[in-house]
């Protein structure tokens, strides 16, 4: 009896943290840490700030995820799980909101235990950022061109709110990380939009790529791997120390180059999204800031 209640009761508990990971999108944000694990480990301190600084940036996904999920919803009716919850009246509009907003409150307790202005300016711009973007009438996600920025900004701001979480010297390689998020950011959002032009065309929604077309897109984005070969190469010539990390940077958009080159209007974009290698271009930054 005793087993069968603590069965029940596990496998409650196992449908309510799923059902929170559904509503905060763990699963679509949950490899975009490492912009923040990149920002928290080019000084190494102490592992209690590296640790919050980590679950800070866990905070402000979830409310940047789960705002855009709620507006979606309510301004397109677009299907995700959170729209689910308001159909089959399980929760309340209101308090779905406050639900999104509850780890921006959480956050709150990160800025204060390891409060500094240069990160608290960051933190203010995500935020603000997170809400122009999601917001009826405001909406930054339904503007062409600013869609694409907004979330270039997202993940640099992410990158740099964590960087000077932990510290407040600006060095050589920041802005190498920087520059790397930049434009890994800028064609990861144009082979998103890509892989869904046909479900924005019939929306209605006029995206970047809606707006410059299919064919463009492709060309622009085949160009944006180029650009950080030549600041690769340079950084290699000017910057004895960070020779490795430039020989990275130009060998993986090398490599994203030819990967790209054979695009068609028959492969699958969002597939191809996920093959970018920015995963293991990161690690290996990761595993150089801990040994250099």
């Amino acid at each position: 009896m005793v087993y069968r209640i603590n069965l029940s009761l596990n496998i409650y508990i196992m449908n309510i943290m799923r059902n929170i990971l559904r509503f905060y999108r763990m699963k679509d944000w949950i490899k975009s840490l490492g912009f923040s694990i990149l920002g928290l480990s080019i000084f190494i301190i102490d592992p209690f700030l590296l640790f919050l600084g980590l679950i800070q940036a866990c905070f402000l996904f979830s409310f940047l995820f789960s705002l855009n999920d709620f507006f979606d919803y309510l301004i397109y009716k677009e299907k995700n799980f959170i729209g689910n919850l308001i159909n089959k009246s399980v929760l309340s509009k209101k308090l779905i909101l406050l639900l999104c907003f509850l780890p921006l409150i959480l956050s709150t307790i990160s800025l204060i235990i390891n409060f500094s202005i240069s990160y608290f300016v960051f933190y203010i711009l995500f935020i603000i950022l997170s809400v122009e973007y999601s917001l009826p009438k405001v909406r930054l996600r339904d503007i062409p061109i600013i869609d694409v920025i907004c979330n270039v900004l997202f993940f640099s701001l992410i990158f740099l709110q964590s960087y000077f979480f932990v510290s407040t010297k600006i060095i050589t390689k920041l802005y190498f990380f920087l520059f790397w998020i930049i434009f890994y950011i800028f064609s990861h959002e144009i082979i998103h939009q890509i892989s869904h032009f046909e479900k924005d065309k019939k929306s209605g929604r006029i995206s970047t790529v809606i707006l410059l077309g299919k064919e463009r897109s492709i060309y622009i984005l085949k160009f944006s791997f180029l650009l950080p070969v030549v600041f690769g190469i340079l950084v290699y010539t000017l910057f004895v120390d960070l020779k490795l990390f430039a020989s990275i940077m130009v060998l993986s958009n090398l490599l994203r180059f030819f990967y790209i080159r054979n695009f068609n209007k028959k492969l699958d974009f969002e597939k191809s999204r996920n093959n970018l290698g920015g995963v293991f271009e990161g690690f290996a930054y990761f595993i150089l800031n801990i040994i250099t």
